[in-house]
């Protein structure tokens, strides 16, 4: 299996885990992270920009994983493929950009699982 593994993402879980079961004992997990730049502007001021990542997995122990302990604030380091999906609403094509986890990727949590 070939993986392009462009997309590494270290930053805070944004609400709980979403699981979702597929049928035949299959499940996806699906968590926003973000991730926050800072840099210095003018007159000491700091800038601030952060960027929110939709990250999918369907791998069977990485979903166990989030669903026992992917909550709200957990610092995760992600590593993943980009992938760009499109769909029709309301007469409107709407582009989701999601990074899939899946065998050769990694998720990590970068702290202790807070209580």
């Amino acid at each position: 299996m070939n993986m392009s593994s462009v997309h590494v993402i270290v930053g805070h879980v944004g609400q709980d885990a979403e699981i979702v079961e597929l049928g035949n004992g299959r499940k996806k997990a699906t968590i926003s992270v973000a991730d926050t730049n800072t840099w210095p502007g003018e007159g000491g001021q700091w800038n601030e920009h952060t960027t929110w990542h939709k990250v999918v997995t369907f791998q069977k122990g990485l979903v166990e994983k989030l669903e026992k302990a992917g909550g709200k604030g957990r610092l995760v380091l992600i590593n993943g493929r980009l992938q760009c999906r499109t769909y029709e609403k309301e007469g409107r094509t709407i582009q989701v950009w999601e990074t899939i986890v899946e065998n050769g990727g990694e998720l990590r949590f970068l702290d202790s699982a807070k209580s």
